[in-house]
């Protein structure tokens, strides 16, 4: 007879597809669904939209390709994955000024334009991955720096990217592969409960 239940962390699945929608009554935070996994992700403070311009603060909707995974050697373990990976260092940097030639792509410290730092002094960047958003061919202020890295606490909003806890962040990484796509929705869900429980929220 078969099994329905939720997997669990860590289970076989053999999906290619990473789900990502908005909350119906939150839309800074949303449900990230890969097979039968579920887990809450925090989103941009501009929720998730068609359109995005650089600064905005929005998630864009779309489908993209999961291109490298980044960590921090200091601060844990190379995550297992699939995925081409590099450890991150001081002097590394992300382009986010739309008029440079290096705009949406990354850089080395120092860099005389506008960036964003990835040796940060949170947990953000610990472990990431960057996502295809803008990428062949960029597009001067459609934005930059779109990545899928971990939460903060809370799972408050983000600068336009999505966000999990660590721990299923390693697992993750340990079950996709090149082929697998990140799906991202503008189709806002309730929260289930038993998400909103195991995530320690009380007001979405």
């Amino acid at each position: 007879m078969p099994n329905n239940r939720t997997r669990q962390y860590g289970e076989n699945d053999s999906t290619t597809t990473l789900k990502v929608h908005p909350l119906k009554d939150d839309g800074t935070k949303g449900v990230l669904t890969f097979g039968a996994m579920q887990m809450i992700c925090a989103l941009g403070r501009g929720g998730i939209q068609t359109k995005k311009v650089e600064g905005d603060g929005v998630t864009p909707s779309g489908e993209y390709l999961l291109k490298r995974v980044f960590y921090r050697a200091d601060r844990g373990r190379k995550p297992l994955t699939k995925l081409p990976i590099s450890a991150i260092c001081p002097t590394d940097g992300w382009c986010d000024s739309p008029n440079h030639a290096m705009y949406n792509r990354p850089v080395r410290l120092p860099f005389a334009y506008s960036h964003e730092k990835m040796w940060r002094e949170d947990n953000l960047y610990d472990i990431g991955v960057i996502l295809s958003h803008n990428f062949e061919p960029v597009q001067r202020g459609a934005g930059s720096a779109v990545f899928f890295h971990l939460a903060k606490p809370g799972f408050l909003p983000t600068a336009g990217c999505v966000a999990i806890e660590r721990h299923p962040m390693l697992h993750l990484l340990a079950s996709i592969t090149p082929e697998t796509r990140m799906r991202i929705d503008v189709e806002a869900i309730d929260c289930p409960r038993r998400l909103r429980k195991a995530a320690h929220l009380t007001a979405i």
